[in-house]
């Protein structure tokens, strides 16, 4: 799933929020549809595309999710917090 910075800004309105609360990485494309059904949820399936809307204005995400295989990634876990330390890093799955 490509994702741009611009696509996690929610068009302005009542039942829309400016800032998105969750970005979730996940390899799983049934847990991501699922996932993205949420209006406060953006989801991305590499690494790359994650650190790519990271990299931009991540001022719009509050925490960061890691879903699928990535659930039990400790290095992107690491990374995630090393470049963004004040998001919160959570993950869904991993026991």
């Amino acid at each position: 799933m490509n994702v741009s910075a611009q696509d996690l800004r929610w068009q302005s309105g009542t039942t829309r929020c400016l800032r998105i609360r969750r970005l979730v990485i996940t390899d799983d494309e049934a847990q991501g549809q699922q996932l993205a059904e949420r209006r406060d949820t953006a989801v991305v399936a590499t690494p790359r595309e994650l650190m790519f809307l990271l990299a931009g204005d991540h001022r719009l995400v509050a925490t960061v999710v890691l879903a699928g295989r990535f659930a039990f990634d400790d290095e992107l876990a690491a990374l995630v917090h090393a470049e963004c330390p004040e998001l919160g890093v959570e993950r869904l799955g991993a026991n």
